[in-house]
């Protein structure tokens, strides 16, 4: 078995170890694999941050001063491409992005579930393993539109839950299959194993869940569902605490064949990470990895419990016999011992003053107000230190959406001086917010209901595929806005909207419909229009003058646009089965968006959702 575990409590040392181990060969079988510089070394991490971070370490502990052939994957990423293989061919990295998802895949299962679910009929006795989700479904007497809008909004949960399962809880829910619920007087447990009985059941014996698929993988050696040594010489996993024992099961499996390297950080030594003492830091921090290193020592293989009891790599923050110097030092030297210890006197007089500079808390009011602190303090970091650079600070966040503007704002703000610059880059974006395309048809989507907001649809006209699209440029964006600013437009399309909204009283004042008559009203005069034609303008719609020329085009413009909107909104607005909607939505693409350089890798990506 080749399944070798480093630990270490400082990245850094962990990616030094992985660079030098990578310029060595593969080791398959005992020999070593010729160099092949076509060859990519796959490494599995936990998020597309620290793939930025490792990128970057790789380099500079590389004896090349090069990270160059790295393929970054997810876990999922990995377990959907070794499934790939059960069929006995070779296959490609790029399949698993390509590939159909499965009836037990979490986007399927929603539509599978909101199928299921729509059999729950509202006279149905309020007994047995249904009567929970029918309570929902009809819950208050909704009519039939908030039915099927509680009903997706079940399905989903539920899909997620099941998704969930398949990785972490694989044996409950194959006792679901054999037995039943496990607890049955369990109100909850009862539909939920029912329900799932269903869906497998309807799937067929070929379609097996993930936990069903990788424990038939695990299970066969040497059958045809082994993962080619070719296809993954070695593998690297970077950085990850927990573990699915499923996903445990697949790497050992695979360590069979090939080299399978665990890197794991660790904030003390495993010898005592899963110590009790009296620092309450020590069992919080360690809980999800010690998990992690309790299924590595019930291997039992010697290997792994060679390296687990090997402590070469850890750096204590603080020397033997020396004291921390820092509060920093301090709170990471009593997580590396689990032991409580008393600061210096010197060290304790500075926390006291508030002037430990090395850890600190800063309370501010907003997320543009935490990145402006956080700038500032960079600035002052960095001022008069030339060692220092910007590729040595990691700013990290439980959700960085939330962030995004507002660290655009601050850290590409105009500046004086190019030492106030910052160089940065915001990884693990969603999809969704950092395709422009994307979030401008999921903006699309919501837009029935919606109020219209004179900056809202600004921004979406402002997308660059849409206003490529319109033969928008910067130009011309900047006169539209100007024009629709002058005609006083401030949201709703027109009165009937507003009407449908419950704001009928408020008539078509500030529209985009009454903007829009005051500038073909405008357009009207300044073609010399009748006596009597431009009188009943004037006391009606205000218009708005010097509408002619280049202007008269933009005014096309804004028109068709509007239209558009209308349309789209009576599509959305009725009810449609899954196949349905993507048919009808494909069409629209082409309406809204212009494919070119930058755009048409997002657009193909929305044409291929709708086709799967």
């Amino acid at each position: 078995m080749s399944l070798r575990v480093h630990a270490s409590n400082r990245l850094e040392t962990l990616a030094e170890v992985m660079a030098g181990l990578m310029a060595e060969a593969p080791v398959v079988a005992g020999q070593a694999l010729p160099p092949n510089p076509a060859r990519a070394e796959v490494v599995v991490i936990n998020s597309r941050g620290m793939e930025a971070w490792l990128q970057q370490a790789l380099a500079r502990y590389s004896p090349a001063g090069v990270s160059a052939n790295r393929r970054f994957v997810l876990s999922n990423s990995l377990t959907e491409f070794v499934l790939l293989h059960r069929d006995g061919r070779d296959h490609r990295w790029g399949e698993v992005l390509e590939q159909t998802p499965g009836l037990f895949s979490r986007e399927v299962l929603l539509w599978r579930i909101f199928a299921d679910l729509g059999d729950i009929m509202p006279n149905e006795q309020f007994e047995g393993a249904r009567a929970p989700l029918a309570a929902y479904i009809y819950a208050d007497g909704s009519d039939l539109t908030g039915q099927d809008r509680r009903r997706f909004q079940l399905a989903r949960q539920i899909a997620e839950l099941y998704d969930q399962y398949q990785v972490y809880r694989p044996a409950m829910l194959a006792a679901w299959e054999a037995h039943g619920a496990l607890a049955p007087h369990d109100e909850t447990e009862l539909w939920q194993a029912a329900l799932w009985r269903t869906l497998r059941a309807s799937a067929g014996p070929d379609e097996l869940p993930r936990n069903a698929a990788m424990q038939a993988w695990c299970g066969v050696p040497g059958g045809a569902w082994r993962l080619p040594v070719f296809a993954l010489p070695r593998l690297w996993v970077f950085g990850l605490s927990t573990m699915a024992p499923a996903y445990l099961t697949m790497l050992k499996t695979l360590a069979a064949e090939r080299e399978v390297h665990l890197l794991l950080r660790c904030p003390s030594p495993p010898s005592t990470a899963g110590d009790q003492s009296t620092e309450p830091l020590g069992p919080a921090l360690g809980e999800q990895l010690q998990g992690l290193l309790a299924e590595l020592r019930a291997s039992g293989d010697p290997v792994v419990l060679a390296d687990l009891a090997n402590t070469a790599l850890f750096q204590p923050p603080v020397l033997a016999g020396a004291s921390p110097e820092t509060l920093l030092q301090a709170v990471q030297q009593q997580i590396f011992t689990g032991q409580v210890m008393q600061l210096p006197a010197a060290l304790a007089q500075t926390v006291r003053q508030g002037q430990a500079a090395s850890l600190r808390c800063h309370a501010c009011h907003s997320p543009m107000r935490e990145i402006e602190v956080l700038h500032d303090y960079l600035l002052a970091w960095f001022d008069g230190h030339p060692e220092r650079q910007p590729g040595q600070v990691l700013v990290m966040a439980p959700d960085i959406e939330p962030y995004v503007s507002a660290i655009e704002a601050v850290f590409n703000r105009p500046s004086t001086s190019d030492h106030d610059y910052l160089p940065y880059a915001v990884a693990d974006r969603q999809v969704s917010r950092s395709s422009a395309v994307i979030r401008a048809f999921l903006q699309l989507l919501q837009m029935p209901g919606q109020r219209f907001r004179l900056s809202e649809l600004l921004d979406l006209l402002a997308t660059p595929a849409v206003a490529a699209r319109r033969g928008l440029s910067a130009g011309d964006f900047n006169r539209l806005r100007q024009f629709l600013a002058d005609a006083g437009v401030r949201w709703g399309l027109d009165a009937a909207q507003r009407d449908d909204m419950g704001f009928g009283m408020l008539g078509d004042s500030f529209t985009w419909q009454k903007g829009l008559d005051r500038l073909f009203a405008g357009y009207a005069l300044a073609e010399g229009a009748e006596a009597s034609d431009q009188a009943l303008l004037l006391a009606h719609l205000a218009p708005l003058p010097d509408m002619e020329g280049e202007s008269t085009r933009l005014l096309g413009v804004l028109a068709e646009f509007l239209a558009d909107l209308r349309q789209w909104c009576a599509a959305l607005d009725e009810s449609r089965t899954p196949a349905e909607w993507c048919a009808t939505l494909q069409p629209w693409l082409t309406r809204w968006f212009r494919s070119d350089e930058e755009s048409a890798a997002e657009i193909a990506a929305l044409y291929r959702a709708l086709d799967e």
